[in-house]
């Protein structure tokens, strides 16, 4: 079965009352308007083709999130993060709609930086088997299940630090990470915590 997800990102900012989704699956990928009603999807840019002149397809989204104008998708098809710029998106900018050129063969520019893929050289920028993202205060959270890790990230992409652990990973009574939430402890503890959830139902704090 095909995985597929709808994630919310922002309420557009151009009185329309319309919200901007993404929407993901493994053979089609796209951000779109979904009207106040939530009854009708109207895609704006397809994940097949995101980049001017270039083909750009999706493996496996698994984690989404979204800082101001910047939305960041994890790929763990592709082993990958992947950084757009949505601005024109959100305000409705005329000369990125292109009125009367859809996006498949125009789309515009909107993908500014990718980070990860496999390898052995400059390992702390590589990714293995990664099950989920989280942004909070400027740094990018990842769960790198095939390092057994969990790196961390400015929004270019930027390394900061890797928390290895492999009992944490490889833990048969919580099964594999999915998923990672990471804020502030409670309203009076600025405390930063990451919430992360294992395949058994097991919410970890870490």
């Amino acid at each position: 079965m095909e995985d597929r997800g709808l994630y919310l990102l922002t309420t557009k900012t151009d009185n329309s009352n319309k919200l901007l989704c993404f929407q993901y699956g493994v053979d089609n990928s796209s951000i779109g308007e979904l009207d106040s009603l939530i009854t009708s999807f109207t895609t704006l840019v397809s994940g097949n083709e995101v980049e001017f002149n270039k083909s750009f397809k999706f493996k496996k989204v698994v984690s989404v999130d979204i800082v101001d104008n910047i939305l960041f998708v994890l790929d763990k098809g592709a082993n990958s993060v992947f950084k757009f710029d949505i601005t024109g998106l959100i305000t409705d900018d005329y000369a990125l709609r292109r009125t009367g050129i859809n996006d498949t063969n125009n789309p515009g520019r909107y993908l500014l930086k990718t980070i990860g893929g496999e390898g052995t050289s400059q390992s702390k920028n590589k990714l293995s088997k990664p099950s989920a993202l989280s942004v909070y205060k400027n740094r990018i959270y990842i769960l790198d299940n095939g390092h057994n890790s969990l790196k961390v990230f400015d929004l270019d992409f930027n390394f900061i630090h890797e928390v290895s652990s492999p009992n944490l990973f490889n833990n048969p009574n919580t099964g594999p990470l999915v998923s990672i939430v990471v804020d502030q402890y409670s309203d009076t503890n600025e405390a930063v915590y990451g919430y992360i959830l294992s395949s058994k139902g097991k919410i970890i704090e870490y």
